[in-house]
């Protein structure tokens, strides 16, 4: 409430002079910005783990899914430039989920991403 009153008195008074604890005042969404900033900068130094987070027998049964689908294809090319959004000369993470969930092989992120590893 402190904080949206100062937000009044701001809007009410623009040219009246600061003090220190209101210009230190954070309000509730920046508090959540910097909050989302440190997790996705911890999230980003530590080691990419899936192990708790993708079952690993749906993932084997995405490969096989894919061998047998694309096992008798013989322009690889075509394909590939399936997968490949954007021509980029390779297949992101994106690109694989995208393309799983085109086929038909409801995938989360994180299993799209196991598959790439």
């Amino acid at each position: 409430m402190a904080y949206d009153a100062g937000k009044r008195d701001i809007a009410a008074n623009p040219n009246k002079r600061r003090g220190l604890s209101e210009s230190v005042a954070v309000g509730p969404a920046q508090r959540l910005e910097a909050e989302i900033k440190r997790r996705k900068e911890e999230k980003a130094n530590e080691p990419l783990n899936l192990e708790h987070t993708v079952d690993k027998k749906h993932i084997m049964d995405i490969r096989r899914v894919l061998r047998r689908k694309y096992a008798s294809r013989t322009n690889l090319h075509r394909i590939f430039s399936q997968w490949d959004r954007g021509m980029k000369g390779g297949i992101s993470v994106q690109d694989l989920f995208v393309g799983l969930n085109k086929v038909g092989l409801l995938t989360t992120l994180d299993e799209a991403t196991a598959l790439h590893a």
